[in-house]
């Protein structure tokens, strides 16, 4: 409660957990924020957020990441702000991922599951971390041990509300369902994850539309493809204008090629002419 209670003081001048602005943000731009920050208690809230948003499998951010951990112990040991346990399981975790050999990701594994059931002894959200997890059971073959994972994990966040968390579970869930051609399921995991992203992270929530869209697609419904593809169009359009990611030229292939199958021409002819100076190939 005490953990609790502290990281909600020490997160009121940014926007909460809970909220787009949060868990959208690039860490380029929080790095530079921190860059600026003086006093103890914003560099420790803008430390915690930079861990939040970090992509494990992204090496880049997760060097960047091991050079704040040091800090964090620093000015929590002067503030007594949070638990720090869960970030010292998180910060083992990068260290072993990064060397990227079998008996090193097991170690990480082995670490980010011990910060996982930390962080969620205290209630902190961890939607990040949990999809960036799912490639270390993939390294080490465990699929079936991934979805237990994330299945029982799921149940529990459910019970405790966890939405962050869940929408998180549903993604992976929606991925094994999706490797053993259960397109149904697959389908309605990913939009489950897609509403709850919808109301923290304008981002995932628009990939796992086009992920649904694409499932659709292999799954041989082309009008239902097309309705999410094109709705994910829409959003990342709009997101790129305040400052998001736009579409990506895979989209464009995508939606070119299904309107090919349907045999109209113009819009087919339109999505790659569409995906070609997005600086793809065309379809």
């Amino acid at each position: 409660m005490k953990y609790l209670i502290t990281i909600l003081l020490l997160l009121v001048s940014i926007p909460l957990l809970a909220q787009r602005g949060y868990w959208d943000a690039e860490t380029d731009s929080i790095y530079h924020i921190l860059a600026t920050q003086r006093t103890d208690t914003a560099r420790l809230r803008t430390i915690v957020h930079l861990l939040d948003i970090t992509r494990l499998d992204e090496s880049r951010e997760r060097r960047q990441a091991l050079g704040v951990f040091a800090e964090l112990y620093k000015l929590n040991r002067q503030l007594h702000a949070l638990d720090d346990a869960p970030y010292r399981q998180l910060e083992l975790t990068m260290r072993y991922w990064d060397e990227n050999i079998p008996e090193s990701n097991a170690k990480a594994l082995h670490h980010v599951k011990q910060a996982v059931q930390l962080f969620d002894r205290v209630g902190h959200p961890i939607p990040t971390i949990l999809i960036e997890i799912a490639p270390l059971f993939n390294r080490l073959h465990q699929i079936e041990e991934r979805f237990e994972f994330y299945r029982d994990k799921l149940a529990y966040y459910r019970v405790h509300n966890a939405q962050e968390n869940m929408a998180a579970c549903y993604v992976s869930v929606a991925g094994y369902y999706r490797r053993k051609g259960a397109y149904d399921q697959a389908i309605s995991n990913f939009l489950q994850s897609a509403e709850l992203f919808k109301n923290f992270n304008r981002s995932y929530y628009i990939s796992e539309l086009k992920v649904a869209g694409a499932n659709y697609a292999e799954w041989g419904n082309t009008s239902k493809a097309l309705e999410y593809l094109l709705q994910s169009i829409t959003l990342a359009q709009e997101y790129a204008k305040q400052g998001g990611r736009g579409v990506d030229a895979y989209t464009y292939r995508n939606i070119s090629k299904l309107y090919l199958l349907q045999q109209n021409y113009t819009k087919a002819l339109e999505y790659a002419n569409l995906a070609c100076r997005c600086g793809g190939e065309p379809p």
